[in-house]
């Protein structure tokens, strides 16, 4: 199925539209070209979304996909509402400043944007998906509650929240931040300046780098109910170790 839009404001919702013989939804992939902006593509069964313009939302479910979002403020949910189980895999390309991508797949890699992006994968699922996430620009947030895979948050003020998931987490901008949540247990590499990093849970992450000498920050609050793992200050540097070579 291919369809063309122009202007701005197109809407078009696609589920399904064939069944196996055993009563299953068949999946028929979709391509969608064209558009200027707000438009609004619900899609079941793979395909490709390439729009233009800004302020598009797209919702991509249970298929493979390849995923232009448009300029700018552009919205991509990833299988918001999961009735089958079939797979969902995506590249999603970003274009322009303040994205949202959402959601969950198998396997996705997110590209992209000039700033000011906020990804969210994992959530509401026990599943871990595969994600390769590199953005571009400065002040993006992803948060992952469920995944593995690679993230680089892009340039200064990255913000990056863990939780039950095994990234590779790479920084090189000023002032990031990352928060370590229960069951994170992937590594960090640290090439930034002034990293602040936030353990507020039980965490086994590997820090690579750690630039004491660069302003880098460890915080540790398990607050109430855990066993403090470090008796003095002391303990922590023992148990932080700069692999940077020496000079």
């Amino acid at each position: 199925m291919n369809i063309t839009f122009q202007g701005a404001g197109n809407s078009f919702a696609k589920e399904t539209s064939d069944t196996s013989p055993l009563g299953f939804p068949l999946s028929i992939p979709t391509t969608i070209n064209g558009g200027s902006g707000q438009g609004s593509y619900t899609l079941w069964g793979g395909g490709t979304v390439l729009t233009g313009g800004a302020d598009n939302t797209i919702n991509a479910s249970a298929g493979a996909y390849n995923i232009v979002a448009g300029s700018g403020n552009d919205t991509v949910n990833l299988n918001p509402n999961v009735f089958y189980d079939v797979a969902t895999t995506a590249t999603v390309r970003l274009n322009g400043t303040d994205n949202v991508v959402n959601g969950y797949a198998d396997n996705a890699t997110i590209l992209g944007g000039l700033g000011n992006t906020r990804v969210t994968i994992g959530a509401d699922t026990f599943t871990d998906g595969t994600y390769v996430i590199n953005l571009g620009g400065s002040r993006n947030t992803v948060t992952s509650d469920v995944g593995q895979g690679r993230i680089d948050a892009g340039g200064d003020d990255a913000v990056v929240n863990l939780s039950d998931s095994k990234l590779q987490v790479f920084l090189h901008g000023k002032a990031d931040f990352i928060n370590l949540d229960d069951g994170s247990s992937g590594s960090i590499e640290d090439n930034s300046q002034g990293l602040k990093i936030n353990v507020t849970g039980v965490t086994n992450e590997t820090i690579d780098n750690f630039g004491f000498d660069r302003g880098a920050l460890l915080r540790i609050d398990l607050g109430s109910g855990f066993t403090q793992p470090f008796g003095t200050a002391a303990d922590v540097l023992a148990a932080v170790h700069n692999t940077a070579a020496p000079s």
